[in-house]
């Protein structure tokens, strides 16, 4: 499944956005760092860089809950819609069963049609979500 969702084009686009995104408050953070530094060399006084640093920290941190809050429910979505497209692929194709890796002790790999079902999801005719 792992290997499904990874491939999934639509993956690889919230990828691209979420380094983007990750880029971008890399970039505010930076800023932030700029300015306690140009703080500190302006002879502030220790509550008042400690005061700056702790606003820096909850920053960061409100930056890192909002890209994981965002990006979780982003890939939960993709997962499941995953998981529906491989349904209507064994339902088109004729299979009964379809097994992930995690439900199986051992399988022939003759067996394995995880290729053939990323090409179905990447597939032109089936990318209208």
């Amino acid at each position: 499944m792992k290997k499904l969702v990874e491939n999934y084009y639509k993956w690889k686009d919230l990828e691209t956005l979420y380094q983007r995104d990750l880029q971008f408050y890399q970039g505010k953070i930076s800023e932030m760092e700029q300015q306690f530094l140009d703080l500190q060399r302006s002879g502030a006084t220790p509550e008042e860089l400690q005061q700056n640093y702790q606003q820096i920290q909850a920053r960061i941190n409100q930056y890192d809950q909002a890209l994981q809050i965002e990006y979780q429910q982003k890939m939960n979505q993709i997962t499941n819609e995953v998981a529906l497209k491989i349904s209507q692929y064994a339902k088109d194709n004729g299979y009964d069963l379809i097994l992930n890796e995690i439900g199986v002790i051992y399988f022939n790999p003759k067996w394995d049609i995880t290729n053939d079902i990323i090409e179905y999801l990447n597939n032109e005719e089936n990318k209208t979500n």
